[in-house]
């Protein structure tokens, strides 16, 4: 080991070491560990990350709550070493829940995370609606805060977006039922690998996606219609958004998929829009009678 890369490593474990001091991080999984130290590395060699050479600012946004809060600081870091550097790396967190935001992730200010307050209420829209009332002109890439992503994700995105193309990791191909109605959204095509011409293809936030600025419709920040329409499926509102804007979608090229945390146990998204409960359904069914069928 050369001299220079013996002093990244040592710097980059004493940062770990000093964040760990400000949290009562418990036992660490070793695969989260591996992470966390591969991230400070590449923080620190931070000279070699490439510029995005989008034609607008590229921001990156993720939001979070206290039950996600206990590995948010393995996430963020995941964002903050990717191989391209953003303009802005934007942790949102309602109002109500900032004082409890560990000091661990506090410290994340210093390697370049922005923490931004939010109104109360905005569940997962609180990672695309402030982003977009703030940086209207910007490139938007969304995250979660419970994956860690691999060092090309971002660029991945970036090199698959344009002006009027928004681009995304993963999807879920559309399917119709005999009259046309959408089939029910647990019968789609999940996560598939590729796009053909004629498909009508859903980005899932889950694994990241990519707004250009101007891709959606300007009603997308309105509240009282997203509440109405699609309260628990934003993915499905930033759709047909992008679909009244006219805005195309592309795959990004393939990369390692996210890895998922450990969270405690809590009411996700997923269980709320389980088939049971049908979140997903409601949400299409009262989006195609406000705004019509998807088109390919």
């Amino acid at each position: 080991m050369s001299f220079l890369r013996l002093v990244w490593v040592t710097t980059a474990w004493q940062s770990v070491m000093s964040v760990w001091a400000l949290d009562e991080v418990g036992s660490m999984r070793p695969w989260i560990l591996k992470r966390e130290i591969e991230a400070r590395i590449a923080l620190y060699r931070g000279a070699r990350r490439q510029a995005h050479r989008l034609p607008s600012p590229l921001q990156v946004s993720v939001k979070s709550h206290p039950p996600r809060y206990k590995y948010l600081r393995q996430a963020l870091l995941s964002l903050l070493a990717q191989d391209v550097r953003p303009d802005g790396v934007h942790l949102w967190i309602e109002h109500q829940h900032l004082a409890q935001l560990p000091a661990g992730v506090r410290a994340l200010q210093r390697l370049g995370l922005a923490i931004r307050p939010c109104e109360n209420g905005l569940r997962s829209y609180g990672k695309i609606v402030p982003a977009l009332e703030q940086y209207p002109t910007a490139y938007i890439a969304t995250a979660d805060d419970d994956h860690i992503y691999p060092p090309d994700w971002l660029s991945k995105l970036a090199a698959a977006a344009g002006p009027d193309t928004i681009a995304y990791h993963r999807g879920h191909r559309m399917r119709f039922a005999p009259d046309g109605s959408p089939m029910p959204y647990e019968a789609w095509d999940r996560e598939i690998d590729g796009q053909v011409e004629g498909d009508i293809v859903l980005p899932t936030g889950v694994g990241g996606i990519l707004y250009p600025p101007s891709a959606l419709d300007p009603r997308v920040i309105e509240r009282h219609l997203f509440q109405a329409l699609a309260p628990t499926s934003d993915d499905l509102w930033l759709f047909w958004m992008a679909q009244l804007r006219g805005t195309g979608f592309r795959k990004a090229a393939s990369t390692a998929l996210p890895e998922t945390l450990p969270t405690s146990s809590i009411a996700s998204l997923f269980s709320i829009n389980n088939p049971e409960q049908t979140g997903n359904d409601l949400a299409i069914r009262a989006l195609v009678a406000a705004f019509g069928l998807p088109r390919s």
